[in-house]
């Protein structure tokens, strides 16, 4: 039987507080290394989701 306590096949969801004005480089370089990891796997084990206090959009400090 086949240990599944470590991994049951679901990505590992990461939620990324984002808030007005952050920049943009702790950001990329976080989606990034989650976007390797998942691609050295060769499987989706991660997934990253943006959270903000009130769970409205957030600008980053270039207005995206």
């Amino acid at each position: 039987m086949r240990d599944t306590s470590v991994h049951d096949g679901n990505p590992v969801r990461i939620g990324i507080f984002v808030a007005h004005g952050c920049p943009l480089a702790p950001l990329s370089m976080v989606l990034e290394t989650l976007r390797l990891a998942n691609e050295t796997l060769r499987r989706g084990a991660f997934e990253a989701f943006n959270i903000s206090l009130d769970g409205a959009d957030r600008d980053s400090s270039c207005g995206l």
